[in-house]
């Protein structure tokens, strides 16, 4: 129980240093490279993009927002902007101020922003494809399937899609900058293992655990996933579900205060969704993304902490749903 404890408290430290940091790289996700009005002020209203969190106004930010995306722009941008809609009608959503999420508007822009961005690789659209995978107005075994898919197109990902599939940040750009490479390769090996671990948990909670367990097997056989899979086969599921229970305990404690966009609310928001519906996963709005030349220390801490914090979110809501269950 001890270590447990220490385990939790290390994670806290970890997700509260990954967010000082971050601070200093927040906005770099959507750039305003023509000083156009309406974008202006609709990074000025949203919440994930201003600098005066008092201003924060989701109608606004969606009014200007699509203003913006009437004008003749890349579809780059045009992915950004969908991609910020969408955070901001699910984890950008703030229920102490009345302000609750809309999973099938955040749905609609998601994938609206993948149909102008459907490959090309960036924080910002695995953080898309990753939230739309987990909105809990999708059934929960689907839920299980989708992030799966998710899970192998992660396994694809090398340094040559990097480098051939890279996202612009304005319109000139010509290379991808060697800090958002060395972004991508810290961030995704690690979401990888993240996405793994909560998979086979949620899997492993459900009625039909071994068939979704088998499932992820036979899909991903010489993974670490299967790996994963193929130890909580071996355990009866009372003592699965006991595990799991003990696994998230400490990350959901973590989950409340992670995203600097909604750790005011996190909680309330989680437990009102658990409410509503059964298991759900939610991923965390990732609004960030270095553009310096170089990558130095702390834009690499960034983006080791970048997974723990997307991570820990979905383990808190599994968490919840595990909880109730047992009860």
């Amino acid at each position: 129980m001890n270590l447990m404890k220490l385990r939790n408290n290390l994670t806290i430290i970890l997700i509260l240093v990954g967010m000082i940091i971050s601070a200093r790289a927040d906005s770099t996700a959507l750039h305003n490279y023509n000083d156009d009005p309406n974008l202006s002020l609709a990074m000025e209203y949203d919440i994930g993009e201003t600098t005066h969190r008092s201003k924060a106004n989701r109608e606004l930010a969606e009014k200007y927002y699509l203003e913006y995306l009437k004008k003749d722009i890349p579809s780059f941008q045009k992915a950004r902007i969908y991609i910020r809609l969408g955070v901001l009608y699910s984890v950008g959503s703030d229920p102490k101020r009345g302000i609750k999420p809309d999973y099938e508007k955040a749905q609609k822009y998601l994938e609206k922003a993948l149909e102008f961005e459907p490959e090309r690789i960036d924080p910002v659209t695995i953080m898309a494809r990753t939230l739309l995978a987990s909105l809990p107005i999708i059934p929960a075994e689907e839920r299980i399937r989708k992030r799966l898919d998710i899970y192998g197109w992660l396994c694809s990902l090398d340094d040559s899609k990097y480098e051939e599939l890279w996202l612009p940040l304005e319109p000139n750009q010509e290379q991808i900058l060697r800090g958002s490479f060395k972004q991508l390769q810290n961030l995704v090996p690690s979401l990888k293992r993240c996405e793994a671990k909560n998979i086979v948990s949620s899997a492993s909670s459900k009625p039909n655990r071994e068939e979704l367990l088998l499932v992820i097997i036979q899909r991903f056989p010489n993974e670490e996933i299967a790996d994963m899979a193929r130890q909580k086969l071996k355990l009866p599921a009372d003592k699965v579900a006991d595990e799991a229970l003990a696994s998230l305990d400490g990350e959901f404690d973590a989950a409340k205060i992670t995203d600097n966009n909604v750790q005011e609310n996190l909680e309330s928001q989680v437990i009102e969704i658990a409410e509503d519906t059964s298991p759900i996963e939610q991923s965390v709005d990732s609004s960030v993304l270095a553009d310096a030349v170089d990558t130095n220390s702390e834009s690499r801490a960034v983006w080791i902490i970048y997974p723990i914090i997307i991570c820990t979110l979905i383990a808190g809501s599994s968490l919840l749903y595990i909880t109730k269950r047992r009860k």
